[in-house]
């Protein structure tokens, strides 16, 4: 295939956008999440990370990248990447910072920005993947960035064509727009979520060995307990722990008398979580994060008619929720019990009279017998490292 002719090179890519990003010299090495994605890529022409914010995807994979034996191309994707040639554009850099300068590469041309990318280009990227005479990773991290057609539709092309040298890994928040079930059932697809990125308990004695107060075997399992091993959470209540330490208070009374309300994620969430979603699904989210587990019909009590989709499209969003069984032949959630309680923190300091209405609303649905008859497997995605549908 000819390859379009070369575009004047405009506006280069910050370094770090296009690069492995560095490894502070202070995280916690974690065998285990390298030699799962190390399985994973190996194993799938696509993995998928996918998990909700804090949950340490960005730094999972700069870690893994660096001790890969393969090159890693690297792109961090940014709202600005809904021009599909600003996205092609940093593509091209990513590959060439890993690969050098290689023929399959030399030559190869992007439209100005702002104009859309012809079929041709998107091939003659494609073609030039096949042609680097080297294997190759291409991670795009924060793929949830993407929302426009062109730029959407660039990545799928790539991930339909991908040739046998080249592995891609997609790191997002929530599932991108791509025919994963059907990658899922040719066995092309690998998938991380948020199970397998908590800290198990090991990784959280580990972390906490790092702390200039010592934790007990104890404090490690109560730690271990409050936070469910969710990175962001870990150091939060870490980081509380050392200013109360430097109070005299030791490690065990400051998680003796910590709920989990009181661990200092409220900020957090807000900023990166509940901001980033659309209104009427925050808005959902603080509500329905008032029961415990979630089905259709709690989420009608809370939503009206358009709860079960919204409860949906949490999942689809990996927003901490677990699958824990089925009633009534409605599949039941249990929500992230941290990320539930700072929800209703939030909910109960912006709007108490709401907290106070949705408490009550619940309250028959609390009523009902919470046995579920099996697990539900049905919706559980195959090939999953470490964990299950919507966690």
């Amino acid at each position: 295939m000819a390859t379009p002719a070369a575009a004047a090179p405009e506006g280069r890519q910050p370094r770090a956008r296009v690069s492995v990003p560095s490894v502070p010299a202070a995280v916690v090495g974690r065998p285990r999440v390298d030699a799962l994605l190390a399985d994973l890529v190996a194993a799938h022409p696509l993995t998928l990370v996918v998990a909700p914010a804090g949950s340490g995807k960005t730094t999972a994979l700069a870690a893994w990248a660096a001790g890969s034996t393969v090159p890693v191309a690297w792109l961090s994707v940014d709202r600005f990447d809904d021009d599909p040639a600003r996205l092609h554009r940093a593509l091209l850099e990513a590959l060439r910072i890993a690969v050098g300068s290689v023929s399959a590469l030399d030559g190869l041309a992007t439209p100005a920005l702002g104009q859309s990318l012809a079929d041709e280009h998107v091939a003659a990227l494609v073609d030039a993947l096949g042609g680097l005479g080297t294997d190759l990773v291409l991670v795009l991290d924060d793929v949830h960035e993407l929302g426009g057609k062109g730029s959407v539709g660039l990545v799928r092309a790539v991930v339909e064509d991908v040739p046998p040298n080249v592995r891609l890994v997609l790191a997002s928040r929530s599932d991108p727009a791509l025919p994963l079930r059907r990658l899922r059932g040719d066995g092309l697809l690998g998938e991380l979520r948020q199970d397998a990125l908590a800290f198990d308990r090991s990784e959280v004695a580990a972390l906490a060995a790092t702390e200039p107060t010592p934790l007990t075997d104890p404090d490690v399992d109560r730690l271990r307990e409050l936070t469910a091993g969710w990175p962001v959470a870990l150091r939060l209540t870490l980081t509380a722990l050392r200013g109360a330490a430097d109070h005299g208070a030791p490690p065990s009374s400051t998680l003796g008398a910590m709920e989990r309300p009181d661990v200092p994620l409220a900020d957090y969430l807000v900023e990166e979580v509940l901001r980033g979603l659309p209104d009427e699904l925050a808005s959902f989210v603080l509500r329905a994060t008032c029961s415990e587990t979630a089905d259709a019909a709690t989420a009608t009590l809370v939503g009206g008619p358009d709860g079960p989709r919204m409860l949906e499209e949490c999942r689809r969003r990996a927003l901490f929720l677990t699958t824990v069984g089925d009633r009534d032949d409605d599949v039941v959630l249990r929500w992230h019990a941290l990320f539930a309680a700072q929800c209703q923190a939030i909910l109960r300091r912006t709007d108490p009279e709401a907290y106070r209405a949705t408490h009550r609303t619940l309250a028959p649905a609390r009523a009902r017998p919470r046995t579920s008859r099996r697990p539900s497997r049905t919706r559980a995605p195959p090939r999953t490292a470490g964990s299950r549908r919507g966690s």
